[in-house]
This record gives structure tokens, C-alpha cells and sequence, in this order.
């Protein structure tokens, strides 16, 4: 087992203002760090997460509102840290590639793969997507568009350029794949890039003749850095910070980067690739998320559904807008969103976590039963709950999210039946049976707000406090008014 553990969202491109579907995806790593710093401490856990500042796109958008590239990305930059900040997000650095010792890692990362020969002078002609960044074959197009951006036409582009020798690549991705079939997950994505890199895999351009926005390439400075290839090292740079002292050592390659669908390929195919052509190890994981719509809708301004996450939970909580989406779908799946779902989870929150605290806490006040953590608990009840709580772990360590929430559900809603089937509450049961109820569901309430501790972390500190003080709280009071 991993004494140390790594975690990194997409170093998110600044044109807009984080939504509910770029939360997500911090959510899931948030999540994951979390549970982390339970399991093996706060100084063993690195959680990452950032702004990708270089490229056409931002120097397009700040042309558009009359601002220098680096005043329209410290703007931007800002605003990222302002959401996540407003969602609770527990991320340890917040990385920015215009930060001059990340664009200096960059060009060492690439003079070393120059310098060992993969990467060669040449020139491209063909199609680019400036909305990804990527280039595309005809092949690639969905009636014509970009496959990422729909709305979107790839653009001829002709220009004299550097290649990285991505093909010399193949059998090195292809066994990485074979001996490690848990690098990419969930396992039909692991298919999903073997496919493609079994399909043939062709030398990239990456560097760029007609970008002055970016980081200048250091064996021809008249080039910058394709944006890929400057943004994907931001995972390691970080880690060679000087605040960061003995952080590589630590936390390379132990590295589980979640992404979109959209960006599997570069992080589980190019990634790889220019690790191993530097002389670096590859990371631990990739883990793969599907996206949702929004009643059915593409989640954009064009759809006016590009929800600010911090909107909702201003509402119903941090909490609530998360359990909502990780409880929703599985990691890897893409699915359907409706607002008023998130009625529906708080609802469901409200009537088993919240109601089984609100009842636990109010008997033993009522019957002046001594609950405690560490009190005996009958062997068979024990039993059944250290075999969910191990069910929780297993999906969890494999990042099945989801799967690991529906556990924690099935453990408050046994234990509603449970204290509906004692009935400590009648007149005629004995002081034992009555305290041995309670302390069961004491020392399982505890548990549950240790397992729900990761996802809903707020709500589980309100609840462990409550049970420890034996307070009668209300975890999640009624909202009348629908959510717009």
C-alpha cells in the first residue's frame, strides 16, 4: 500500500467562470483527498488543482476585452480561486502555468526530450480546434465540428513546427497498459486508449510559430510551447517548488489525475509518453469522469444553464450539491441532471442521516442512556457493520464513488430499521436492552459520519459534534421554497 497520496484536477483553461459541471469534476478529487487525509494523514495527502493560462484562445479572449493575456488570466485566475473557495474546496496549491518556475520546468522538460532525440524539426498542415487546442484528422470531425465543441469548425493550419515522436511510443504505452490495466480508470476507458493506441499512433506538433502567447521554446525561441505540452507538466512542477521541499520524492509517481472524457487522450496517451521520453515515471492513475446534462441540455451560456455551483449551495449547502452530483451517476458514466433533483438528495439526506442522528440523540437524552464510542456493541451487529464499512473501502480505493455512497446509504437505512424494530422508546423495555440499542446505533453513527466525512464535510463535523455532545440538531431543516 501507497504510504503517500496524489491528486490533481485539469488545470482549468480561464475563459469563463467555473460551473456546476466543472465542480464536479473537483468535487470527485476533493472527495478522494479527503478520505486520504483520514487514512493517512494530512501531511501524506496533496491535492492540486489550477488555471491553464497560455495559448491563442486567452490571448483572443483578452484581446476582446481590451486587456494585456496576463491582466485577463490574473482576472480569471482569481475568480477560480474565489468558486472553489466558495465550495469549500480543501485543494493544498492552486498552480498557475504563467508562474515563471512552472514555464521554466516546461522548457526543461522539453529540451530533454529534444535532447534525446524525440523531438524534430517539421512543419503541419492540417486541421486545429483552437476552442481545444488539438489537432484533428478528417476522421475525427463529427459532421464537420470538433467532436469536443460542436458548434466548432476546425481550422487549416499550415506552420512551420517542432514534432515530438509520439509513434516511437507505442509498444512502451501498450505494455504500461498491459502490466498496469488500473492506470486508466474506470476499466471500458482503459479499452477505450488501448484502442486507440493500438490503432496506430501518429508524431504530434508541439510547438507552435504563430502563438506569442505561451512559453518561449528554448532550442528555438522564435516557437512557444504547444499548450499541452506546457500545461500537462504542471503535476510535477509543482512539486519542485522550493515550499515544496522533498515533495517530488513524495509524492512521484503517486500521482491520480481525474479528468474529463474529453482530455483522455492527452493524459493517458501524450502524458505517458513525454514522462517516459524525459526520464520520468508515469503516474499512478488516470481517472476518468463521463459528463451530465442539465434537462438534457449541453451545460453552456448558450443553454443559460451554466449553473455557479456556489448559487445552489446557498440554498441547500456545499454538501447537498455535491452528495447530489457524486450520488447521481457512476465515475465514468455520463448521465442526466435535473435541478430539482437536488430537493429530492437533500430530502433523502434529511430522512436517514438526519432523522437516525435526530432520534439516537433524543432517546438517549430521554432514557438517560450513557452512549459512547467505545461502549460494548453486540458481536453480530458489530459484525455487520465493520463488513459494510470494509464494502465502503473497497469501492472507494478503486474510486468507484458512487458505489461508495450507496453503502454508507445502506448502513443508515438498516439502522432506521433497526431502531424502528427495538422500539427503545417503549415503556416496558428493560434499562439493558434499551442501552445496548442505543449504544449499537451510537457507535454506528459515528461510523457513518466518518464514512460520509470525505463527501459531505461539513455536515459530518455537525454531526459527529451533535453525537459526541449528544445535541439534538437539526442536520438539514426544511426548505420550503423550490430550488430556480
Amino acid at each position: 500500500m501507497n504510504k503517500n497520496f496524489y491528486v490533481t484536477t485539469p488545470i482549468f483553461y480561464p475563459t469563463g467562470v467555473p460551473h456546476i459541471g466543472t465542480a464536479y469534476n473537483v468535487f470527485i478529487a476533493d472527495t478522494l483527498a479527503r478520505y486520504y487525509r483520514q487514512k493517512l494523514g494530512k501531511e501524506n495527502t496533496f491535492f492540486l488543482t489550477g488555471t491553464d493560462e497560455h495559448g491563442a484562445n486567452i490571448a483572443k479572449a483578452a484581446e476582446a476585452q481590451g486587456k494585456t493575456p496576463q491582466e485577463y488570466v490574473d482576472e480569471y485566475a482569481a475568480k477560480y480561486q474565489e468558486v472553489w473557495q466558495g465550495v469549500n474546496l480543501s485543494h493544498d496549491y492552486f498552480i498557475r502555468t504563467t508562474d515563471p518556475r512552472h514555464e521554466k520546468f516546461a522548457q526543461e522538460l522539453i529540451q530533454k526530450s529534444f535532447d534525446n532525440g524525440d523531438i524534430y524539426e517539421g512543419s503541419y498542415e492540417g486541421l486545429y480546434c483552437e476552442s481545444c487546442e488539438a489537432y484533428y484528422t478528417e476522421a475525427d470531425l463529427v459532421d464537420g465540428k470538433c467532436p469536443n465543441h460542436p458548434t466548432k469548425t476546425p481550422v487549416f493550419t499550415k506552420e512551420k513546427n517542432y514534432y515530438f515522436k509520439l509513434s516511437k511510443y507505442q509498444d512502451f504505452l501498450l505494455n504500461l497498459y498491459a502490466e498496469r490495466p488500473d492506470f486508466v480508470q474506470p476499466a471500458k476507458w482503459a479499452a477505450y486508449v488501448r484502442g486507440l493506441v493500438e490503432a496506430g499512433l501518429q508524431d504530434i506538433p508541439v510547438t507552435r510559430a504563430n502563438v506569442k502567447w505561451g512559453v518561449p521554446v528554448p532550442f528555438d525561441p522564435e516557437q512557444t510551447i504547444y499548450v499541452w505540452y506546457d500545461a500537462l507538466p504542471n503535476y510535477l512542477s509543482t512539486l519542485t517548488f522550493p515550499e515544496f521541499q522533498g515533495y517530488e520524492e513524495k509524492f512521484w509517481p503517486v500521482a491520480n489525475h481525474v479528468v474529463g472524457k474529453d482530455i483522455i487522450k492527452f493524459h493517458a496517451i501524450l502524458w505517458p509518453a513525454m514522462l517516459k521520453s524525459a526520464g520520468y515515471e508515469v503516474p499512478q492513475h488516470v481517472l476518468v469522469h463521463g459528463f451530465f446534462t442539465i434537462n438534457g441540455q449541453k451545460i453552456g451560456k448558450s443553454n443559460n444553464n451554466a449553473i455557479d455551483p456556489r448559487d445552489l449551495a446557498a440554498k441547500y449547502g456545499n454538501d447537498v450539491v455535491r452528495y447530489a452530483l457524486l450520488s447521481e451517476f457512476q465515475v465514468g458514466n455520463d448521465g442526466d441532471f435535473n435541478i430539482d433533483r437536488l430537493k429530492v438528495k437533500y430530502e433523502e439526506l434529511a430522512n436517514s442521516w438526519g432523522n437516525l442522528l435526530a432520534r439516537v440523540v433524543h432517546l438517549a437524552n430521554n432514557k438517560e442512556v450513557e452512549i459512547s464510542n467505545t461502549a460494548n456493541v453486540e458481536p453480530e451487529f458489530l459484525t455487520k457493520l465493520e463488513d459494510l464499512a470494509a464494502k465502503y473501502t473497497q469501492h472507494i480505493e478503486v474510486k468507484e464513488l458512487f458505489e461508495a455512497l450507496q453503502t454508507v446509504g445502506q448502513i443508515t437505512e438498516w439502522a432506521n430499521k433497526y431502531i424502528d424494530e427495538q422500539k427503545p422508546w417503549e415503556k416496558d423495555k428493560s434499562p439493558e436492552d434499551v442501552a445496548l440499542a442505543l449504544n449499537n446505533l451510537s457507535v454506528l453513527l459515528a461510523k457513518v459520519n466518518e464514512l460520509y466525512a470525505p463527501f459531505l464535510p461539513e455536515s459530518a463535523a455537525k454531526a459527529t459534534e451533535a453525537l459526541q455532545k449528544r445535541e439534538k440538531i437539526i442536520l438539514f431543516p426544511k426548505i420550503e421554497d423550490e430550488a430556480k
